[in-house]
């Protein structure tokens, strides 16, 4: 049996959202996530859709490539989740990269993601915990 491995680092959670980097090795490649998880108390989560071209306040810079909705037991929408990879043409490279140090760009995108969400909601007068 191969066993395979996997990190998530997750990001300071706001009121309204929350951002994670995943990692993880499926045969020999590194495989690189960013997903954001915007709660119901984001501004305009009723607006955001379970699709893959809906507007966000952010646009990733790999693309929206990831979008589910995660429900309770009674089927209620607790956080709508976005997300992009890094694994695809002209991403090769990130196969490769199996640490953090490594795969610095997803660690400064996710950053930049997180600093742009957390204004997008401050500019609407939400505070961010």
């Amino acid at each position: 049996m191969k066993l395979s491995k996997s990190e998530t680092w997750t990001f300071p959670r706001c009121n309204f959202f929350t951002l994670e980097v995943k990692h993880w090795v499926s045969g020999d490649d590194n495989k690189w996530n960013v997903y954001v998880y915007f709660y119901p108390e984001f501004p305009n989560f009723e607006d955001l859709k379970e699709e893959l071209m809906t507007p966000l306040p952010i646009e990733f810079n790999w693309g929206n490539t990831y979008c589910i909705w995660n429900r309770n037991e009674k089927g209620e929408v607790f956080s709508k989740c976005y997300g992009s990879d890094y694994q695809h043409i002209h991403q090769e490279r990130f196969a490769g990269f199996s640490t953090k140090d490594d795969a610095f760009e997803v660690f400064n995108d996710a950053e930049e993601y997180w600093t742009i969400l957390a204004q997008f909601c401050t500019a609407l007068g939400k505070r961010s915990s």
